[in-house]
């Protein structure tokens, strides 16, 4: 484990007041850095607010939503944001199924390879995910 995973696992187990234990919160801090290395940023800044942003949604919404797939649909949300918004209102309005049913039926991953780096994060995470869209949309993702 590199040192910003172990920073970052330090500053996710202080933001949630000890409810994420050590291990848990540094599982998390790498994969956001695995997802910060697909994106091909290095940005501190852009880490920490993903890490906030996951804080507050596991303390407002208690899921059962996998925390990799949160930080998925999270880390697309702050790098790739108006990608994230158009699958949001694309996905609102699929019917249900499984979210990587309805991202390809809605014809996003055509959208996602205009961006060379948006496409590879698309396929190495969001084809890779494993709930239903509802399941998105009841934890506040969608």
């Amino acid at each position: 484990m590199c040192i910003r995973d172990r920073c970052l696992g330090r500053y996710i187990t202080a933001l949630s007041n000890g409810h994420i234990g050590n291990a848990k919160a540094e599982a998390i801090a790498k994969h956001v850095d695995h997802l910060a290395e697909l994106a091909g940023t290095t940005s501190v800044r852009l880490l920490l607010n993903v890490a906030n942003a996951y804080s507050v949604h596991n303390r407002v919404n208690g899921t059962e939503v996998p925390y990799e797939e949160i930080l998925n649909l999270l880390f697309l949300r702050e790098v790739w944001n108006e990608f994230y918004e158009e699958l949001a209102a694309r996905l609102r309005k699929s019917a249900p199924s499984l979210f990587v049913d309805a991202y390809k039926r809605n014809g996003l991953p055509a959208m996602a390879a205009k961006d060379a780096r948006l496409e590879t994060f698309a396929k190495s995470t969001l084809l890779r995910m494993t709930m239903q869209v509802a399941d998105y949309r009841n934890a506040g993702l969608l």
